[in-house]
């Protein structure tokens, strides 16, 4: 028990430094909508294996993207080692 109530506020420390809207956000309604058509969409993503170990030698002819069913040309490829990342670290001293 003790370990899931841990777990559960290390996720909402991690959602909260990682700017994930939780539940009690509502969104603004005065803001102006800008709506836009795009042909051209980020897409990151990390690629392990079966034991979980990152693979860094992925090409463009190893990827395949689909959208609704349907498989998406992959304009460009580039891979990227050096993204920031973010951590949460959450440390329990109580005595309980």
């Amino acid at each position: 028990m003790r370990g899931r109530c841990l777990f559960s506020i290390f996720l909402l420390c991690l959602s909260l430094s990682l700017g994930i809207p939780g539940k009690a956000q509502t969104p603004v309604q005065d803001d102006d909508v800008v709506r836009t058509e795009t042909d051209l969409t980020n897409l990151l993503f990390t690629a392990t294996d079966k034991q979980r170990r990152f693979i860094t030698t992925l090409r463009e002819e190893d990827i395949r993207v689909f959208e609704d069913g349907v498989a998406q040309n992959v304009f460009t490829f580039q891979r990227q080692t050096n993204r920031p990342l973010s951590l949460a670290l959450l440390i329990d001293v109580s005595a309980s």
